[in-house]
């Protein structure tokens, strides 16, 4: 008859690698109103600001939404919004001339709560509603 084993002894016996990765912390920091704030996908943060991933870099092509004091702005051609899980997300490289085909578009703020949760958590009905909203 096997007798059970004790949680230290399973323990003991399941393989663990002695330098495994540790993982990625993300500092958080909260911003005021007066400052401009951009903002884009998860994996690409450089801090969260409540619980949304914040990138340092305005002008990077991986700012997909900004906030500017009590002013919202997100990425949009043509009245799309930038969708950066799409089949066509290499597209915010495109350029029109010299100038980049995503231009800032003020939106209201719901549309920029949906967007920027869409960015948060990759929860594409989230985008679906912005999308919608913003016609």
């Amino acid at each position: 008859m096997s007798r059970r084993l004790t949680n230290k002894e399973a323990d003991k016996s399941i393989f663990k690698p002695r330098n495994a990765p540790k993982k990625k912390t993300v500092a958080t920091k909260t911003k005021s109103d007066s400052d401009v704030v951009a903002y884009t996908s998860r994996g690409k943060e450089n801090y969260l600001d409540d619980g949304k991933p914040v990138i340092e870099n305005i002008n990077s092509p991986n700012a997909y939404a900004k906030r500017d004091g009590a002013r919202f702005f997100v990425k949009s051609s043509s009245g799309i919004l930038f969708d950066h899980n799409s089949l066509y997300s290499q597209d915010k490289y495109k350029k029109i001339g010299d100038e980049s085909a995503w231009k800032w578009v003020e939106v209201s703020p719901k549309v920029f709560n949906l967007y920027t949760e869409y960015l948060a958590t990759g929860n594409r009905v989230h985008y679906l509603i912005a999308s919608r909203e913003i016609i």
